[in-house]
């Protein structure tokens, strides 16, 4: 009987130790947890500003790609302007001509050279 009793006041003297650490272990979890849950926190707004760099070089090659379709369309209207192909045509024609004014020219000269032999 001796030996149960001081067995068992034994027993209950841990129990009040385990008791009276038992808030403090579990305080000692909480903070464990929320430091991992900061931690994790801490990533995602790492992969966020990433995410928001990526989107802006995107934005960025998306109006690079806007500018030169603008290019594009401006050099095609400048081609297809019919006014453009009419001057092109009035150019090679005068060019026609001038070229075949010089050939006459020089047969002119060529006849007026033979002649004065």
């Amino acid at each position: 009987n001796h030996f149960k009793l001081e067995r068992n006041q034994e027993r209950n003297h841990f129990k009040r130790e385990i008791d009276h650490c038992r808030p403090e272990r579990n305080h000692c979890k909480l903070e464990r947890a929320h430091f991992k849950l900061e931690r994790i926190n801490f990533k995602l707004e790492i992969n966020h500003f990433k995410l928001e760099g990526n989107n802006c070089k995107l934005e960025r090659n998306h109006c690079k790609l806007e500018r030169n379709h603008f290019k594009l369309e401006i050099n095609h209207y400048k081609l297809e302007r019919p006014h453009i192909n009419v001057k092109l045509e009035r150019n090679h024609i005068i060019n026609a001509r001038r070229v075949r004014n010089n050939l006459n020219v020089n047969n002119v000269n060529i006849q007026v050279a033979t002649r004065v032999i």
